[in-house]
């Protein structure tokens, strides 16, 4: 309540929850109204010194857009705003007083703020090791540096495809959740020379982008490798034809592809999904609603949001249900790695800004003793 420019601040004492103590404080500036309702419930965040000061250091010290990187950007834009209107955060427990935060919404972000700075500080030469993999595994290479970026951007799509002869199945995802899914016809009869002529594949696959929905990022995984004494080799030739022109279509369609059209090498979904059991790959369908689900108090860096509906045909679609699924996977292992390398990148930027500062204060201080 304001009166003559004085704010009220109402607290609840805890231990006698019907008494309250009313406080007049100094003239509003630019502090706002601190509601501290952790201590009205009686909350403290289930997160241990060392963790509490890096999730402050960055609730506290990043830019919107720097924040955005770890944690939703909605969610980054209100508590900057916050910030701005009422001071730095003391502890984690008062980003509850920002609007539309709750308790679970609270843990699950102080987790994505840190889960790179974990997964860095654990193992460095492991996670160094992985990254490395994750971007040798992607073809172009996925690249952030301060002069060159090619990254997936937050607000994007990314439409997942697995090409077969007979069929393309496709799922396109963003901001979080599922767009779309399904199956398009390719070549009903794969034995005719014909349908590999180059007429016949470029109206093939000019149509059959134009009916897939529209994305900024196109990724498909790998072929095997041609052998020439493989007993399918023309038939694998005819498949390394038929990605070609629709891979080129994509790359010249004005819905598809402006951020990229990428490939994914065969044992990225095996390693990141642990789709492998000795020598064979585990239903990709069967693991889906596990993988895409959402977990409350754990990482879950794969969470997709599917609605029922879209889960009742993906019910439906019998056989076509597996390379579905697969295209699905194939969009989320984009996203991440892509994630995983910005996030990287941010850690590495933070803390080089922290040492040139340290050296910036240390010169300082050392010209202030000369003087």
């Amino acid at each position: 309540m304001l009166a003559f420019g004085r704010t009220v601040f109402k607290y609840c004492n805890s231990s006698k929850a019907n008494q309250f103590n009313v406080f007049l404080s100094q003239p509003i500036r630019h502090v706002g109204f601190i509601k501290d309702v952790y201590k009205t419930i009686g909350y403290l965040a289930p997160f241990d010194v060392n963790e509490r000061e890096i999730i402050l250091e960055k609730l506290n010290e990043c830019k919107e857009e720097e924040l955005g990187n770890f944690i939703a950007k909605k969610l980054a834009k209100r508590i900057v705003l916050h910030r701005d209107k009422c001071g730095i955060f003391t502890c984690i427990e008062q980003v509850l007083d920002v609007e539309k935060v709750e308790v679970k919404l609270l843990e699950r972000m102080c987790n994505d703020l840190l889960k790179v700075k974990q997964l860095l500080s654990s193992d460095a030469g492991d996670i160094k090791k992985l990254l490395e993999y994750y971007k040798r595994s992607i073809i172009p290479k996925l690249i952030k540096d301060s002069k060159t970026a090619n990254l997936v951007t937050t607000n994007s799509t990314i439409l997942g495809l697995s090409v077969s002869l007979r069929h393309v199945s496709f799922a396109a995802v963003g901001d979080g959740r599922l767009l779309d899914w399904g199956q398009l016809p390719l070549i009903d009869n794969v034995a005719s020379t014909r349908n590999y002529e180059h007429p016949a594949l470029y109206s093939l696959c000019t149509a059959i982008v134009n009916e897939l929905p529209p994305a900024d990022y196109c990724v498909q995984e790998e072929m095997f490798p041609v052998l020439s004494g493989d007993p399918y080799f023309k038939m694998k030739v005819n498949m390394v034809k038929l990605r070609s022109y629709m891979t080129c279509g994509l790359e010249s369609s004005d819905k598809h592809g402006k951020g990229g059209v990428f490939c994914i090498k065969q044992g990225l979904l095996n390693k990141m999904f642990n789709l492998r059991v000795g020598n064979e790959r585990v239903s990709m369908k069967e693991v889906l609603p596990a993988l895409t689900a959402f977990k409350a108090n754990e990482d879950h860096p794969f969470h997709v949001h599917i609605s029922d509906k879209n889960w009742e045909f993906f019910k439906s679609m019998g056989d076509a249900a597996e390379p579905v699924a697969g295209a699905l996977l194939q969009a989320m292992a984009l996203r991440y790695v892509s994630d995983i390398i910005e996030k990287n990148y941010q850690e590495k930027m933070m803390k080089k800004n922290k040492e040139n500062q340290l050296k910036k204060k240390n010169k300082e201080n050392q010209q202030e003793e000369r003087s």
